[in-house]
């Protein structure tokens, strides 16, 4: 029976006309993958493409767009006009889709994104305008006093003078505070909207993708976002909006000490001149900085991959000593750069000193002269300051502005990668019942290796049968099941499901549709019932049989929330290897049993310091005998004999595909030459 969440979604797509070929893939995701929650309504969204926001209000420039309502009682409305909005209903959230669905990434996505937000701009433009108009009355305000209370001897007209500009420094101080609020804002939403994408594009990444590229470069990846954003956080953000109000100043300058106007306007050249050679100088400078502390950086990474081999091989010195050179190199580089931002950051200064010391002593020539009175070169003095204050803030984040047009230019190459069926929506529906595998000359090879991981592998696998993968340490057994799994592809020859070339099936619906464990499998921070249902319809009964037959009722027992209990809670840091003999594998054990997967592909699914999971995983292959197909290896000569085939790799090629029966001699043959050579093996 269709919810109101796979109502909503064809209502929608119905709604704005969407192509065929979305509507039928829509329609195919809702019956396999089906849709129960926000998040999976979301992900349909995503993987379509169709670009949304997620908001508790709909502003006015939102209110003709399609709408959907989330009210608190589980409805959901599809609108075209926010007015026809239920009233009587409270409204949880609302999900407004800012239109028809992508047909390519746009190139910059960043500038798209910033100029979601171009309404706020003449906002905050006025508030500017207004703080910077109260600002100038200070200085005038400030000669008036010096001129006429204190020379005209009007002490009377003291208290006014006061009392106004008190009110005003309340209302700069107010605007001031609402303008730096609306930016951080903008800031965060900035920040949070490009990492999500960022994000995002990771997981719709292909496997081979995201194994191709390292962890650490992956949360630089996320933390551009934060380079983007840091723009128009702080002094800054409001530099930029006061500076198009400098004129004024400049303006006001002129007006009370005539060619005195000029000081301000050079100092202005001046910034301007330093700071384009700031840029040019700290671009030089950052690219030896990139470069050194990634080399630094694959150094670090190198250890923490081969520490244990560092250690027992006697290679740590030499290790250190190109660990010295790197770091040397990068704190050199490093303190050179610093030195020069310190460098420029000391000749604007400099510019700003020397601006009020040319206003005051020109400005005490003119007083001399009549032309300037001692208030107005006070005022002045104020007033060149409201100039070369913005200017100096903007150009000593000469250097800033650089890192923001290369970070936005990054995000737009990252976010515009071809990724794991882009755009592509054609989708074979996927079988009911346990289906056919026929792997025909299958080769592979990894980036950067000379010999293939898998070189021309053919076997099939009936409906229903059970499949072992045998062979020695590095023979293939791994990314053998990868490929099944359409987390590699394959370079040449073809995976076919029922006939079907894995790559006609949407590989987010047909990785939902299998089970796949992989060897050193990692647990989410998720509930055990999430982590379980994964995204299923299952009762809490299912939940907890699944978990007693793996061994795990105690350990549920122990539960201070049960199934609701967050999995990082139990053990906060890495989780698998804190639990690996215990509560990993029962979660995992249960994951397999809850649910009946029709395909299951798993690497070494029994531990070796696992001594209860030999018998379980007996008794589970035993059950799903005929009812599912599963593939999974092992280098266990009890575990290949409970299947009805084996596959036994060598140096990434077949050395034996076929029946393992104990009638036959060759077979027995074979199988013993892998027991021997998975003792050999150690």
């Amino acid at each position: 029976m269709i919810n109101s969440y796979e109502q909503a979604s064809s209502a929608l797509l119905k709604s704005l006309e969407v192509s065929t070929n979305i509507q039928l893939f829509a329609k195919q995701w809702i019956e396999e993958n089906g849709i129960h929650n926000v998040d999976e309504l979301l992900s349909l969204f995503d993987r379509i493409h169709l670009p949304y926001e997620v908001t508790s209000n709909v502003s006015r420039e939102q209110g003709g767009k399609h709408v959907l309502i989330f009210y608190s009682d589980d409805t959901i409305d599809v609108l075209t006009d926010y007015s026809a909005l239920n009233s009587a209903k409270n409204v949880d959230f609302n999900v407004v889709i800012l239109g028809l669905p992508l047909e390519k990434h746009p190139i910059d996505s960043v500038g798209e994104r910033l100029k979601a937000f171009k309404s706020i701009i003449p906002k905050l433009l006025l508030i500017s305008l207004f703080t910077n108009v109260f600002a100038l009355s200070v200085p005038f305000i400030t000669m008036t006093i010096y001129d006429h209370v204190i020379g005209g001897d009007a002490a009377h007209e003291l208290m006014g003078i006061a009392v106004g500009a008190g009110l005003l420094l309340v209302m700069m101080g107010l605007l001031r505070t609402l303008r730096s609020r609306v930016l951080v804002s903008l800031s965060n939403r900035v920040s949070r909207e490009v990492s999500q994408a960022l994000v995002k594009k990771l997981l719709k990444n292909s496997y081979a993708q995201n194994q191709q590229s390292t962890t650490a470069n992956q949360q630089n990846q996320v933390l551009l976002s934060e380079r983007v954003a840091s723009v128009l956080a702080g002094p800054l953000g409001g530099a930029l909006f006061d500076l198009p109000f400098v004129m004024i100043f400049i303006v006001a300058i002129g007006a009370l000490g005539g060619w005195l106007v000029l000081v301000p306007i050079v100092a202005l050249l001046l910034y301007a001149l330093i700071a384009k050679r700031s840029i040019s100088v700290t671009q030089k400078g950052a690219m030896q900085s990139t470069i050194a502390g990634t080399n630094r950086q694959n150094l670090i990474n190198e250890l923490s991959a081969k520490l244990i081999f560092l250690r027992s091989s006697g290679f740590a010195g030499y290790w250190l000593k190109r660990f010295e050179k790197a770091n040397f190199l990068a704190a050199k580089i490093g303190f050179e750069q610093a030195v020069r931002q310190h460098k420029f950051t000391s000749i604007y200064y400099a510019i700003t000193l020397c601006s009020t010391i040319a206003v005051m002593g020109f400005g005490i020539d003119l007083i001399f002269e009549q032309v300037l009175t001692p208030g107005g070169l006070i005022a002045s003095m104020m007033l060149i300051s409201r100039v070369t204050g913005p200017a100096q803030m903007l150009a000593n984040s000469a250097s800033r502005f650089s890192s923001f047009s290369q970070s936005k230019l990054q995000i737009n190459r990252l976010l515009t990668q071809p990724s794991e069926r882009d755009f592509s929506y054609q989708h074979h529906p996927l079988p009911e019942g346990a289906p056919s595998l026929n792997v025909d000359q299958v080769t592979f090879r990894y980036p950067k290796q000379s010999k293939p991981a898998l070189s021309a592998v053919s076997f099939s696998v009936g409906r229903g049968e059970i499949v072992a993968i045998a062979g020695p340490s590095s023979s293939g057994k791994s990314t053998l099941l990868e490929v099944l799994a359409g987390l590699q592809m394959a370079q040449n020859g073809s995976v076919e499901l029922e006939g079907v070339n894995l790559s006609q099936y949407d590989p987010l619906l047909f990785r939902h549709w299998c089970f796949i464990r992989a060897a050193y499998p990692d647990l989410l921070s998720l509930s055990v019932r999430e982590w379980l249902s994964d995204g299923n319809q299952i009762t809490d009964q299912q939940l907890i049989q699944a978990l007693n037959i793996v061994g795990g009722h105690s350990w549920f027992e122990s539960l201070p929330d049960g199934l609701d209990t967050v999995i990082s809670s139990l053990i906060p840091d890495s989780l698998f290897d804190m639990l690996s003999g215990t509560v990993a594998q029962v979660l995992i054990d249960a994951k397999a049993i809850v649910y009946d997967y029709k395909l299951m592909l798993m690497d070494n699914p029994v531990p070796d310091y696992h001594p209860q999971a030999k018998q379980v995983f007996m008794e589970f292959i035993n059950g799903k005998r005929g009812k599912a197909t599963i593939v999974f290896s092992s280098h266990d000569p009890e575990l290949i004999k409970l299947a009805d085939k084996v596959v036994v790799l060598n140096d990434g090629a077949v050395a034996y595909a076929g029946p393992l029966k104990s009638d036959s001699a060759a077979v027995n043959n074979v199988s013993q030459n892998v027991v021997d050579e998975e003792v050999s093996n150690g």
